[in-house]
């Protein structure tokens, strides 16, 4: 394979290194013919180094002689769970992602599972019967249903709280989520006769185990809420809201139609706004609101969350199998983090990934409001590059393209003053405009933006960093009656962003130049962008996440959809194309939609056009340059689906798309960069004990050990030492002290000794009542179904 790699490395540093001689005027042809005969000794070199030597891993930002991630070619096939099954089984399929093959008899020992949260069940009283007028007619019935539903069907747990171990803000509502199984566990199964209406196979199959269907004239409603619906639309490099995972903001969008108390829904709306205004002074008030939140959206069970459905994904993890799997706590595989872990067994690097999915790719190919199925998901992860990804194991993020530093201001200050000549897009044109003398900001994030070349050959510049924002504020607000530049998916997925950016300025853009081997020298180039926002929140993360300087598509391939559209070509959404009756924009596969890109192409091409609001960053011969590029880039690919992410779409049917990988040099990430999220530490609370003001939490931690190709579980007593290894385990802890009326007193972490013990500092006097006490440790960020305690402390004397 050796001789493949050195080809592959060869084509891509001969295209990249003459992009450079032109795009970035930093060589020569001249150096390029200088270098040939050690670019080609220096490819075999860590070919072969990599052959011998294994993978080289690396957290963060490791790995730059070999660009983007392991698997050279990635097959997407539709295929039913039956034959998904037994291809599994065989190792000519390597996973089967959104959905449980169909397997017949014993499930191998080779064929490993990732589970994660699938779609909440939700039960909803008839608002036009009588029966159901007072809340606690609506409560009684709905325990009563919880007590019956004793042998749920497989892959359903019945859970009666809208959080779930699979969100990071579980641990603050432990004791109410232990109270409400306690009151179903001493509550007698109903026996009234309902009529019951459900919809979702697994809302279906839980309902046939107690009652008859009846879809017509119903009392109450069993529904399936995934939870890929509570995210809303992903917006090119930008995926949602930053609190997209959080079990209070999913807790929301499910409950809050539904509550008919006046005054319950009035305060679940101002406590809603205040936590995503980021209201609020400190960690203790933030779990407060949650925690009332919650309250105020369950009261009168309305609507009642009944459990939740699991997704079980397998793999094949035989000798030859895959490994380094890391999935989403939420999205499961189908998830950016899947795409840029996996590896096969037999490759160092490269190899033929095959994957299956019991869906077929309908919705059309955009990244504005496009690849919304499952097929689409998993395709645009790995054409796209976002700006941070979803960490996978909690609900914060990490950095991709854009690093951030974030600095808080209080609310009090005024907030950080913006220099005169910031920008900030004007509502309806986009056109970026200084935003003048006296404009505030409550937080300011320095953003280092790692650029690279896109698909076509283009650098990323400037230009497409800031048209996002451009496309945001035209697309995102409809002016009168006009539909031809407003869409209404565009205004939701954008809603937060022109609410809460005050400002923006480019401060610098970094030019550097790295030796990676043997000669070869890659220009990098980093952007520094300052962003000015008005939103505080106790993860910083969540603050950097609002609206990044990125974009994973040109900015000239973001205004061919836009005049695609503004012509009526097609429209970005299919709730727009469905009304407007034109086509849902395809950038691949709408061959009739090709050739009128073609011919906007050569149009614009031939007169240098750009947007009215990027004449002062764009002159007409680099905009025709684009053009040309954009034009032979659809001549080589067939297709205008153009990206800067690690893999680029090479081929496609009714069934089965190939992404092929990018290794363009000037990528900032490698081999291993995020092989770490792979086979996550947990840590298990083996007991804890109260001394005096102090609780004093003993750990165990399970970490999975690799042994050549094989992997296996090892649980030790946590320790400094145990948490070493090729990667350092890093530990964290979060405890809670809630008062006798149930409110949060205090909410801190939990100090490590050198002996492994965490130990929670107490108030030394507190009032006289009960007292309950909350623990969790997380390692590496791991908060999926977290081992937690629960103490409660009488204090009889104050």
């Amino acid at each position: 394979m050796w001789w493949m790699c050195v080809e592959k490395f060869e084509e891509s540093a001969t295209k990249t290194l003459k992009r450079m001689s032109i795009t970035s005027r930093l060589l020569t042809f001249d150096w390029v013919d200088r270098v040939a005969v050690k670019r080609r000794s220096g490819a075999a070199l860590i070919c072969l180094s990599l052959l011998s030597a294994g993978t080289p891993t690396s957290a963060g930002h490791g790995v730059v002689s070999i660009p983007s991630f392991y698997p050279h070619e990635i097959a997407i096939d539709t295929i039913d769970p039956a034959v998904a099954a037994s291809q599994l089984k065989k190792n000519s399929l390597h996973a089967y992602i959104g959905s449980t093959p169909g397997f017949s008899g014993d499930i191998p020992d080779d064929l490993k599972m990732v589970e994660s949260l699938d779609a909440f069940l939700v039960l909803t009283f008839n608002t036009a019967s009588a029966k159901f007028k007072l809340p606690g007619q609506r409560c009684a019935v709905a325990r009563g249903m919880l007590a019956g539903f004793t042998e749920p069907p497989q892959n359903t747990v019945v859970h009666p709280y809208p959080i779930t171990p699979f969100h990071s803000d579980y641990l603050q509502h432990l004791d109410r989520i232990e109270e409400a199984k306690a009151k179903v566990q001493v509550q007698a199964a109903l026996d009234l006769a309902l009529r019951v209406r459900a919809t979702g196979s697994r809302a279906r199959a839980l309902v046939q185990s107690r009652w008859a269907l009846n879809d017509d004239n119903w009392d109450v409603s069993i529904d399936e809420v995934p939870v890929d619906q509570l995210m809303p639309t992903r917006l090119n490099g930008w995926l949602g809201p930053p609190w997209m995972k959080q079990g209070w903001f999913h807790a929301y969008k499910m409950l809050a139609p539904a509550v008919s108390n006046v005054n319950d829904k009035r305060s679940a709306d101002a406590i809603y706004r205040r936590l995503l205004q980021g209201e609020y002074k400190h960690l203790t008030e933030q779990l407060n609101l949650e925690r009332r939140l919650i309250a105020n959206l369950t009261r009168g069970c309305d609507r009642v969350v009944l459990g939740h459905s699991l997704r079980r994904e397998y793999y094949n993890d035989s000798f030859s199998g895959i490994e380094k799997v890391a999935f989403d706590s939420q999205l499961g595989m189908n998830s950016p983090i899947f795409v840029r872990t996996v590896k096969l067994k037999d490759f160092p690097w490269n190899g033929w990934l095959r994957v299956g999915m019991n869906e077929k790719a309908e919705a059309a190919w955009n990244p504005i409001a496009g690849f919304t199925d499952g097929p689409g998901r998993l395709i645009w992860s790995a054409l796209g590059d976002p700006a941070q990804l979803p960490l996978p194991y909690n609900g914060s993020w990490i950095p991709n393209r854009v690093d951030s530093q974030v600095a808080l201001a209080r609310r009090a200050s005024g907030g950080f003053k913006l220099p005169a000549n910031a920008l900030l897009p004007q509502t309806g044109s986009g056109v970026l405009a200084p935003v003048g003398d006296g404009k505030f900001g409550l937080a300011k994030i320095v953003y280092q933006v790692s650029a690279s070349r896109f698909h076509d050959g283009t650098d990323t510049e400037v230009a497409d960093l800031l048209y996002p924002y451009v496309f945001a504020y035209r697309w995102g607000v409809k002016a009168g009656d006009a539909d031809s530049v407003y869409d209404p998916a565009i205004e939701a997925a954008t809603a937060l962003i022109r609410e809460r950016l005050v400002g923006l300025k480019v401060l610098r853009v970094n030019e550097t130049i790295t030796d990676i081997a043997a000669g070869i020298k890659v220009p990098k180039r980093v952007a520094v962008v300052e962003v000015y926002v008005n939103h505080l929140a106790q993860d910083t993360t969540q603050v950097a996440a609002l609206a990044p300087p990125w974009s994973t598509v040109p900015w000239h391939v973001l205004v061919l959809m836009e005049e695609a559209v503004q012509r009526g070509f097609a429209a970005f959404s299919k709730q727009q194309a469905e009304r407007l009756a034109v086509s849902w924009l395809d950038l691949a596969r709408d061959r009739s939609l090709h050739n009128r890109l073609k011919g906007l192409v050569d149009e614009f091409a031939a007169k240098g056009y750009r947007p009215a609001a990027l004449r002062d960053l764009v002159t007409a011969d680099s905009a025709s340059a684009r053009w040309r590029a954009l034009k032979q880039f659809a001549q080589n690919n067939n297709h205008f689906l153009v990206t800067n992410g690690p893999y680029r779409l090479k081929q496609w049917t009714d069934m089965s798309s190939v992404v092929q990988v990018d290794r363009e040099l000037s990528y900032p990430h490698g081999l291993g960069s995020f092989e770490h999220y792979a086979n996550p530490p947990r840590a298990v609370i083996t007991e804890v004990k109260r001394e005096a003001n102090r609780a004093l939490v003993y750990v165990d931690v399970e970490k999975v050990v690799q042994e050549q190709r094989s992997y296996r579980t090892v649980r030790e007593r946590m320790t400094r030492a145990a948490m070493r290894g090729l990667n350092l385990i890093r530990p964290d802890s979060r405890y809670l002290l809630l008062g006798p009326d149930g409110s949060v007193l205090q909410a801190s972490k939990a100090r490590m000794d050198d002996d492994g013990r965490f130990v929670a500092e107490l108030p030394e006097r507190l009032p006289r009542g009960r007292y309950t006490f909350l623990v969790a440790i997380y390692l590496d960020g791991n908060s999926i179904s977290p081992t937690t305690r629960m103490l409660h402390l009488e204090v009889t004397e104050s």
